[in-house]
């Protein structure tokens, strides 16, 4: 999926941008930037399922399926922090029609 989705990236006739409008508004449009930014990432996401034991994406998926009051409320919290965040990273950054 990934050769694939470069490959179209690649040859589709309109013009396609690797940084996204908003990631360019709040930090920049500088490439090393994001590259560290999305290798912090990484690593913090490796690091909790390293702390956790496992893969935190399957407690979620496979716990809330079988209704596991933990699966539930880690994936309540992990929606809870992900708005946060995107609260933090990206407040008073709206585009003209919202």
């Amino acid at each position: 999926m990934a050769i694939g989705g470069f490959i179209a990236g690649r040859t589709f006739a309109q013009q396609i941008t690797d940084i996204p409008a908003i990631w360019a508004q709040r930090f920049g449009k500088s490439p090393v930037k994001r590259y560290a930014f999305c290798f912090l990432g990484g690593f913090l996401i490796l690091f909790g399922a390293r702390l956790a034991g496992g893969c935190t994406l399957g407690l979620f998926l496979s716990g809330s399926t079988q209704l596991a009051l933990s699966g539930i409320y880690f994936g309540v919290v992990i929606f809870g922090i992900a708005m946060l965040t995107t609260h933090l990273l990206f407040k008073n950054k709206r585009d003209n029609n919202g």
